[in-house]
């Protein structure tokens, strides 16, 4: 098991807090859309985003399209996904569809956006970063 100490413990909690927070950022004026830029404009509207690249990355639920770009795109081992499990719900067939085609790893953690998380999840979160295959893209909703 994965011990973590208070501090640690608290500054995961204030980072996963901006994680769900900083989704409306932009970093450009959509206005300057054009061939150039428009893999920032997508990503933007994706909120996709690089933490660490090449070994981690952030997005919100995609469809099956985009998660199987930013798979192939980013070479993606595993996928995190922060809305728990939802097996009746279409964005989830729909994910561990494209995971199944793409053998992708994937993890469910059930988090809120609004509450700090369970030291249990952050322990299980902890886990899964030091030991699954990297890249790892985590999501929200």
């Amino acid at each position: 098991m994965y011990i973590i100490s208070k501090r640690k413990y608290f500054t995961l909690c204030v980072l996963l807090v901006s994680f769900s927070n900083i989704s409306n950022v932009w970093s450009f004026s959509l206005s300057s859309y054009n061939k150039k830029n428009r893999h920032k404009v997508t990503q933007t509207f994706d909120n996709f985003f690089a933490v660490e690249e090449g070994k981690l990355y952030r997005c919100k639920q995609l469809d099956k399209a985009r998660f199987s770009h930013y798979i192939d795109k980013c070479k993606i081992k595993t996928i995190v996904n922060l809305r728990g499990e939802n097996k009746d719900r279409q964005w989830w067939k729909d994910e561990k569809q494209v995971i199944k085609e793409k053998d992708v790893k994937f993890f469910n953690i059930a988090m809120s956006a609004v509450r700090v998380p369970s030291k249990e999840n952050i322990t299980k979160l902890l886990e899964i970063y030091a030991t699954a295959p990297r890249p790892i893209l985590i999501h929200c909703q």
